[in-house]
Formats: structure tokens, C-alpha cells, sequence
């Protein structure tokens, strides 16, 4: 299965792609969203937990029009990058999976940064934390910097790397593939548009996967554009609105 998706909602502009008058339909920005994705990543999460019952308006709001919609949920910076899956990334844990839970999300994802690098220490932090996230999640981690050149010895049994797909190759890991994309050139990655040609090449690397869940998720300036014309190529239908 192809799910085509971005990483966010506070930048998806309903005016844009919708039409001035969505607001006769949907009551937010994520209803409206919803409307045309079956999954999103709550990227907010990276820097500040909602409170829980934040989490559950926006799964109510989502829910009254797309009961299939799927959250995706971004571990806080607290876990990744402050402590680096320390004692302190334990003690997140609790708040983050409370989140999820209000979600009713059933994937997690962890993204860490280049200064994170490939180290037998700093994989034993990985693999030591995410043995105590619940087994009920699916557990997904983005590794940045020198990891990518190590894929091979950065697989954990039970977690599924994220690659952009245009870079690197991975093998299913929980019959999953997950993709994340955010552009080319240093200066302009977020900002950046794919291509026809870049999107058909993506297209087609998803298609190879069709029999696996795959993710292809969108994480730049024009995701919105660039994953509406994903769609288009995999001639993936709007989500159902009712």
C-alpha cells in the first residue's frame, strides 16, 4: 500500500489548494487537510508535547471526515537531540506516548541529527532506548549525518529506517518503507520543489514497494504541491470525504 503524506499541517494553505470558501466544509486547516491525505506527521511535537486534550480535538476534527487518517507522531527534541536517548530521553517517553496514545497513532518516529554520528556508543543508545518504547508501536528513526553511509550496520531489529529515497536505499524493515523528503543544496533543502522528473523517479521507486506499507512523506517548503502531484502520478485518489 502507497501512502503519500507531509510532515505537518501549519503551512497547508486550504485558500491555495482548496478554495476561499473551505471554511463552508471544514472547521481547520487539519480537517481540511484530511480531506485530501490519509496520513500526516505531527511534526510539532519535535519541539513542544500538546496537551492531551489537544491531541484528542485533532483526532475528533480528523475523524469527521477521513476515519481512515492516519497520525504519525515526532519524538521531542528532549529525546533526540538534548539527550540523545539518554536517562533524560527516558523520562519524555512517558509524555510522548500519552500523545500517540491520543492520537491513536500507531507510529512513532525518531529523527536525529548529523551530530548524532555513526558510533557503536551512540547505536547502543538507540538500540538500548528503543527497547523500551511499547511494543505496540511501530518505531521508525531518520539517522542524519555520517549514519548514512552505515545503513547496513544502523538496522535494529524492530526499527524501520527512514531514507529519502533519492539518496538511499533501505530494506523493509516490519514489512515497512518509509520515506522522508526534503530537497536538495545545503543553503535551499526545505525550500526546495521537486521535479516532474524527481517525482517520477520517486514514483517509481514507490511502485517497486506496492506490496509493502509504504510511506512517502514530504518534508519541504512546497510539500503540499509536490505531494498532491505524487498522488497524481500514483493515481492515488483523494481521501474520502464524508
Amino acid at each position: 500500500m502507497l501512502n503519500v503524506g507531509c510532515c505537518g499541517w501549519n503551512f497547508f494553505s486550504p485558500n491555495q489548494i482548496i478554495g476561499r470558501d473551505w471554511r463552508k466544509t471544514y472547521s481547520s486547516r487539519l480537517q481540511a487537510y484530511a480531506s485530501i491525505f490519509d496520513v500526516i506527521e505531527v511534526d510539532s511535537t519535535f519541539y513542544k508535547l500538546p496537551m492531551i486534550s489537544t491531541a484528542k480535538r485533532w483526532r475528533a476534527e480528523v475523524d469527521k471526515v477521513n476515519a481512515n487518517f492516519e497520525f504519525i507522531v515526532k519524538a521531542p527534541k528532549a529525546i533526540t537531540h538534548a539527550s540523545s536517548f539518554g536517562p533524560g530521553a527516558t523520562a519524555a517517553l512517558k509524555g510522548f506516548i500519552a500523545v500517540a496514545r491520543a492520537l491513536r497513532a500507531s507510529k512513532l518516529l525518531f529523527q536525529t541529527p548529523p551530530s548524532f554520528g555513526f558510533t557503536k556508543e551512540n547505536y547502543n543508545a538507540v538500540k538500548t532506548f528503543m527497547a523500551r518504547v511499547p511494543g505496540s508501536y511501530v518505531k521508525i528513526w531518520e539517522p542524519r549525518g555520517s549514519w548514512l553511509q552505515h545503513l547496513d550496520e544502523a538496522r535494529i531489529g524492530g526499527v524501520t529506517l527512514a531514507v529519502d529515497p533519492l539518496r538511499s536505499t533501505i530494506i523493509a524493515e516490519q514489512g515497512i518503507y518509509y520515506y522522508r523528503l526534503h530537497g536538495f543544496g545545503k543553503g535551499m533543502m526545505y525550500s526546495y520543489k521537486f521535479s516532474e522528473g524527481e517525482l517520477r523517479r520517486i514514483a517509481k521507486i514507490a511502485k517497486e514497494h506496492a506490496a509493502y506499507n509504504t510511506y512517502i512523506m514530504f518534508n519541504n517548503t512546497y510539500m503540499y504541491e509536490d505531494a498532491i502531484k505524487l498522488k497524481s502520478i500514483l493515481h492515488i485518489a483523494p481521501a474520502q470525504v464524508f
